[in-house]
């Protein structure tokens, strides 16, 4: 039996839990969740029957010959405080004139490990790939509620006893190859960048959130004021291009934030999924996109 051994500490308040409980918890389903969901996210991969095929080798499922995962996963954690957080820290502003929400309990500033154990992988699926995918999602993921606003997100510190790479990422340069050479590992050259932006080569004709393009912002050492800017965005760019619920039908947002942490910094990282709009149902005229990441990326110098 093979393991890969991360070790992880949080960036952003984590607000994860079970069934009908109010304490957060670490939850294995979450994370393997999370590695699936940015698995079929980077594929960006036409024929949906051999993404649905390929995906039941790696991750198991429920179909014909699909069976068991290819790698079990499980969550070690020592004891943690929950801190009160607000979900919502645009509603604190002095200028926010809405509702104010309550604080709730959160995770912060906590290390844990994420141990991934794993005999034979599918053909086409190395341990470089699982190793790769594993530091993709930290990078553009994270878990929990609010994790498409920044939240829930956090930091690989060491693999296998060994310090991670991903803790230098001291230059926007830095942190956009580590997340392209990742992509490409996981979906075979499919991305490249032009302008500063990572783009899919070319278009694909699926029907399914893929990744079309990912954009990196300015550096902050001020995590809060990057989550309250990223809240700000998402309410005064309200629109159906950046999740919906209600009468419109339920979209959760295709422009995913997460945020990482360099050295002090912490990066803000945009990756735009391909939207998906129930076909029965009119699609969204307006579309703020362009404003709701301006806001949150900042100027277009190299830092």
């Amino acid at each position: 039996m093979a393991i890969l051994d991360f070790q992880y500490r949080t960036v952003s308040p984590l607000f994860l839990y079970g069934a009908g409980s109010a304490l957060p918890e670490l939850r294995a389903p979450s994370f393997k969740g999370m590695l699936r969901f940015w698995w079929r996210a980077v594929q960006a991969e036409d024929d949906i029957q051999e993404l649905r095929r390929r995906e039941g080798e790696i991750f198991g499922g429920t179909g014909t010959g699909e069976g068991r995962s290819s790698f079990s996963l499980r969550i070690k954690s020592g004891a943690f405080g929950p801190v009160m957080k607000s979900l919502l820290p645009h509603h604190d502003l002095p200028t926010y004139r809405g509702q104010r929400r309550p604080k709730v309990k959160a995770i912060v500033n906590h290390s844990f490990q994420l141990i991934l154990s794993y005999r034979d992988l599918p053909q086409g699926f190395s341990p470089d790939h699982l190793r790769a995918l594993v530091e993709l999602s930290a990078l553009l993921g994270g878990v929990g509620k609010r994790s498409r606003r920044g939240f829930g997100c956090f930091q690989i510190m060491a693999c296998n006893g060994k310090a991670s790479e991903l803790l230098n990422l001291a230059e926007r340069v830095s942190l956009r190859k580590a997340v392209l050479d990742r992509m490409n590992l996981l979906s075979g050259g499919r991305y490249g960048e032009s302008d500063q932006i990572i783009r899919l080569r070319e278009k694909c004709s699926a029907h399914y959130p893929y990744v079309e393009e990912i954009r990196i912002g300015e550096g902050t050492r001020n995590l809060d004021v990057l989550l309250t800017t990223v809240g700000s965005s998402s309410h005064g760019n309200d629109c159906g291009y950046t999740g919906m619920g209600g009468p419109r039908g339920r979209l959760a947002s295709p422009e995913y934030v997460s945020i990482v942490r360099g050295g002090a910094i912490t990066w803000p990282v945009i990756t735009s999924l391909h939207p998906v709009f129930d076909p029965k149902k009119e699609k969204p005229t307006a579309d703020k996109r362009e404003e709701f990441r301006a806001a949150i990326l900042g100027g277009a110098g190299e830092t």
